[in-house]
């Protein structure tokens, strides 16, 4: 008998859901990009005060496209109170080698370091490192190894440009509870 059975007596897929959920909201989990009526705490009106940096080569320019439709799908802000920079580099190595000393497979690693700058101040408020590797095969045919690779380097991009998203928001929302936790550590 199983205990998703509800038949038999067990308890159900539903409720075992709803008691996850009931769960993990008592604990205080809320979720990283909700949309908020509290203007302070809507992570898309602060990603959209960032503006992001041109970035070298056409990993960059899939990276730089990738966070402007992450981060202000909008386009760049007229008025930005961040500086996104970022550096980029690619590396290629053969994984797989055939009897005739071709490749068989390659991988595809980029590394992102970026800086967030305030734009009022100059000062570099947080900073970060993301990294994709992906994997494409060679074939025969050039055009298809430059597509192989043209879509690889556009998935490690998207890859990167997630993370980014990801390591921002966490520093936002923790920068956000910084000061109401202090005005608490005050009062006791």
């Amino acid at each position: 008998m199983s205990w998703f059975d509800p038949v038999g007596g067990g308890l159900t897929r539903r409720s075992v859901l709803l008691v996850l959920c009931a769960g993990a909201s008592a604990c205080g989990f809320q979720p990283l990009f909700r949309h908020s009526t509290d203007e302070s705490a809507d992570l898309t009106r602060i990603f959209h005060t960032i503006r992001i940096s041109p970035i070298s080569n056409r990993v960059g320019q899939q990276l730089h496209n990738a966070l402007r439709d992450s981060l202000a799908p909008l386009g760049q802000p007229d008025r930005p109170l961040y500086r996104l920079d970022v550096s980029l580099s690619e590396s290629r190595s053969d994984i797989t080698i055939q009897r005739d000393t071709s490749p068989n497979l390659t991988k595809l690693r980029v590394t992102v370091h970026y800086k967030l700058i305030a734009l009022p101040t100059g000062k570099t408020i947080t900073g970060g490192r993301s990294e994709s590797t992906t994997v494409f095969k060679i074939v025969n045919s050039e055009f298809a190894n430059i597509a192989a690779l043209s879509s690889a380097r556009a998935r490690t991009a998207m890859e990167i440009s997630n993370q980014m998203r990801i390591q921002l928001g966490m520093f936002f929302r923790q920068a956000q509870r910084r000061p109401s936790d202090e005005a608490s550590a005050q009062g006791s």
